[in-house]
Parts: structure tokens; sequence; C-alpha cells
């Protein structure tokens, strides 16, 4: 059984959590606030876009090689409830950003979004994306996503009791000792910082 995930995993992992955040954060305060009138909604809609489809290529990616790479088993809380809502979590996320590329090139598709965006047809936005029913699911998978992203930020050092295991859970995503040593001296830092505030 190994210790750690393969180092593409690893990547994809990082790769797609920013560029999943960057898409969420460009689709909720750029493109919604952007009127389909506006000029440069249609730069805006094609750097979305190609953020969507390349999240998707590098999500199959992931889901492959977690598929045919071995893997560590679950890092474990101690805690069984816990322990099956990460897992739960982890599915979800793979779902759920499976729904939102899968909405999304929906209503590129439905909308005649393709030729506009990346051709240069020069027709003009539809004007409301809303009339097409896939924007409903993503809209609403964004919000679940952006709901599921925090937990696993706020979940992620919970195995972590002590700093010896935030070292294990680094291995496991394949960080040398000196990465290691850097976390524990910061962390120690701001447990210190945080103690006198």
């Amino acid at each position: 059984m190994p210790t750690r995930y393969h180092p593409l995993l690893v990547a994809l992992h990082w790769l797609i959590g920013i560029a999943v955040i960057l898409a969420l954060i460009a689709g909720i305060a750029g493109l919604e606030a952007m009127p389909n009138s506006d000029p440069e909604k249609v730069l805006a809609l094609r750097i979305h876009m190609s953020m969507g489809i390349a999240i998707g290529l590098f999500m199959v990616l992931r889901l492959v090689t977690r598929l045919a790479a071995k893997s560590p088993p679950p890092a474990a809380t101690g805690r069984s409830g816990l322990d099956r809502l990460a897992r739960a979590v982890h599915v979800l996320l793979y779902l759920l950003v499976f729904a939102m590329v899968s909405t999304g090139l929906g209503t590129a598709a439905t909308a005649g979004l393709f030729p506009i965006v990346f051709e240069g047809s020069g027709a003009p936005l539809p004007p409301d994306f809303s009339a097409y029913p896939p924007r409903a699911g993503h809209g609403f998978f964004a919000k679940l996503l952006i709901g599921l992203v925090l937990l696993h930020i706020a979940a992620a050092p919970i195995p972590a009791d002590d700093l010896a295991d935030v070292g294990a859970i680094l291995r496991r995503a394949g960080y040398d000792q000196a990465a290691i040593d850097k976390v524990r001296y910061y962390s120690g830092s701001l447990s210190t910082w945080s103690s006198w505030a």
C-alpha cells in the first residue's frame, strides 16, 4: 500500500482547486454582474468558458489517474462520522465539478455561445441566459460547490490533532521533510502569535 498520492494527483488537486475557485469568483463576481449587452462580456465568457473546459479535462485526467494509480488509505480522524463525511464530500466534489462543467457546456450549447465566444461570429449574446434551462442548474450547482469547497478547506486540518499529524498529512501529499519543517515552524509561530493576541 503506498504511503503517498501519485504526484500527478497532487498537482491536479491544487490546479483544479485553484481553477475552480477562480472560475466561481469570475462567474459570480464578474459575469453575473455584467449585462449581456456589455461588449466586454464576450471576452469574460471566453475566459470563463475556457477555464470550465480546462477544468473538465483536468477532472477527467484526475479521475483516470485516481482509478489507475494506487493511493494511500483515506486519512482517518478517529471519528467514524467525520471519516464518512470526508468520503462523501470528496465524492460530491467530483460530482459537482462535473455537474458545473456539464451545465456550463449545456448553457453554452443551447444559447449558441460557441460561435459568438470562440469564433467571433459578431452575433449578439442572448439577452438573458436564465431563459436556458441548464443555466439554472449551473447557478444551483455553483452555490453547492462553494459550500463544499469551504467545508473541504475548513476540514483539512481536522485529522491534525498535533503538528506530527500535519507532517503525516503533508507526506501523503508528497511533500518532503524540508517543506514539512517549514509548515511546523510557521504553524508554531502563528500559534504563538495568536496566543498573544
